[in-house]
């Protein structure tokens, strides 16, 4: 059978999605979370501190493939990310018809949010893919799949907690969408979904438990105590908006929440279609607006609750592409200003990544600038290294400790000194675990010489001439060697300093 048009045009846009994404994949350096992820993976690959490890699993498969290069690292949301495109098409052709699937597909592959996602390294491309992989599979097997959706289900759902732990809303979220139609009212009175759900945390609980207990419960501190903490300001109702709206683009956004509120009205009037979408896009949404406006936090909320807008955009594209809209023209008008301006933003996003020097021209700050200058640093303090016969590498965080790891292949003999970085990220137990934390550098190294890198930004206020406190509380004497200075428009923008670290002392010294 001939493949329709539609379905050739889901294939032209997953594959311009993915030659866009892998241009930025293979030229932009790695950022800390990425090389965190990578680390993880040269460590083990079952670590649960804070983070779940499908990450760096799937950092472990892509390395193995193409070795530790920016292909490697990002492989795998390259392909998630596709993937996601083509599930979105599947899941509104199914419920809304060819059309549907069709625009859902093309507004998925034009939104900034995802298209980051899907070119760099976090556990967002993949979660994304297999929260949508989960909603379809439950829906096909409560409209009469059978035994294999349900299996299908329980492996998703698995998968999902050991790569994020968002995951865990997908067991209420399939529960009210069952609950709330009639078919799946039904499959609740078989054992069928409830085996699918103890599938999933049979193959999860125990080991997460396992370490987790291991190392007195840091996934759940971090998660639930110290990443959160009360401080209500209105001004975080905007901040909220304005994210969101930066990371989806303005239309799209107000747009899909428009299309949860035509779900909610389609199924007061009987349409069984709305608790599907409203259970799996509204319920993560409305899960993480209280902690996102209320609380203090340093992470970007729009990577909470990002399912929930994956799914509103399949909701959007039944808006504008299901069986009533070419009898409404404005429906089609709303796709289309919501897909051009998506474009229009990822097109800047694509240019400011992949040519910074824009940006500071414009006045602008160059999106990824943290990640710039690692790769030519890691080969100074190569050399460096060598030069002064420097045992060790000390660092300032872990950010530097695990980006100049990569770019050096190498993790053995690579510290991180206090900073409140590393707590901010909930990564001090796993420090310790991974034996580059202060105690251990002290336990290993006492009395010796090394080498201590320390990363400053420049583009707010420059820091590069303060004295290193920190290593002066560990070092007898610290002195400047090197520096690598990163430059975009002829401006400085970061400052990766060189200090000759000499005398390790066994406790902090007083200054």
């Amino acid at each position: 059978m001939p493949l329709r048009r539609e379905t050739w045009l889901v294939i032209a846009i997953a594959a311009a999605s993915l030659a866009l994404r892998l241009a930025m994949a293979v030229d932009m350096d790695v950022f800390q979370d990425e090389a965190y992820y990578w680390w993880g993976a040269q460590w083990g690959l079952m670590g649960f501190c804070p983070h779940p490890p499908g990450t760096s699993v799937a950092v472990w498969a892509g390395t193995q493939a193409f070795g530790d290069t920016l292909l490697g690292l990002r492989v795998g949301s390259l392909a998630w990310g596709t993937g996601a495109i083509v599930l979105a098409c599947a899941l509104g052709r199914e419920l809304y018809g060819p059309r549907a699937g069709l625009w859902a597909a093309a507004l998925l592959a034009a939104c900034p949010l995802f298209m980051g996602i899907g070119a760099v390294t976090t556990p967002d491309s993949l979660l994304v893919f297999l929260w949508l992989l989960f909603l379809w599979s439950v829906r096909r097997a409560a409209t009469g799949g059978g035994g294999r959706w349900w299996l299908l289900s329980g492996l998703v759902l698995a998968a999902g907690l050991y790569t994020k732990y968002i995951m865990v809303l997908a067991l209420p979220a399939a529960f009210v969408a069952l609950i709330a139609t009639r078919e799946g009212r039904g499959a609740l009175r078989t054992p069928w979904p409830w085996a699918a759900a103890g599938i999933g945390l049979a193959l999860f609980l125990p080991v997460f438990a396992a370490w987790n207990w291991s190392l007195g419960w840091p996934s759940i501190r971090y998660h639930l105590v110290s990443r959160h903490v009360w401080d209500p300001e209105w001004e975080r109702v905007g901040r909220y908006v304005l994210t969101h709206a930066g990371a989806l683009s303005p239309v799209l956004f107000v747009a899909a929440l428009g299309a949860f509120v035509a779900a909610a009205m389609a199924w007061r009037r009987g349409d069984a279609r709305g608790p599907w979408l409203l259970a799996f896009g509204a319920l993560p949404i409305l899960f993480f607006l209280p902690p996102s406006v209320l609380t203090e936090h340093q992470l970007m909320q729009v990577q909470w609750d990002e399912l929930g807008y994956a799914v509103g955009i399949v909701a959007l594209g039944g808006l504008v592409g299901g069986e009533a809209a070419p009898r409404m023209r404005w429906r089609r008008l709303l796709g289309a200003g919501a897909l051009a301006l998506a474009c229009l933003e990822s097109a800047v996003l694509l240019i400011g990544l992949l040519w910074p020097a824009g940006c500071v021209a414009l006045g602008v700050r160059p999106p990824g600038l943290q990640q710039l200058g690692w790769r030519e640093a890691a080969r100074r303090v190569q050399s460096v290294q060598a030069r002064e016969k420097a045992e060790f590498i000390a660092t300032d965080s872990f950010a530097a400790a695990m980006s100049v790891g990569f770019h050096l292949g190498r993790r053995d003999g690579i510290y991180t000194l206090p900073h409140p970085r590393n707590e901010r990220y909930g990564l001090v137990e796993q420090l310790d675990a991974w034996r580059m934390d202060a105690a251990h550098l002290v336990r290993e190294h006492r009395g010796r010489d090394g080498l201590f890198v320390r990363e400053d930004r420049c583009y707010d206020r420059c820091e590069c001439g303060k004295e290193p406190r920190t290593a002066r509380q560990f070092f007898r004497e610290v002195r400047l060697v090197d520096a690598e200075k990163v430059f975009v428009g002829g401006k400085m923008m970061r400052c990766i300093q060189l200090f000759r670290a000499r005398s390790l002392a066994s406790s902090p010294l007083p200054h």
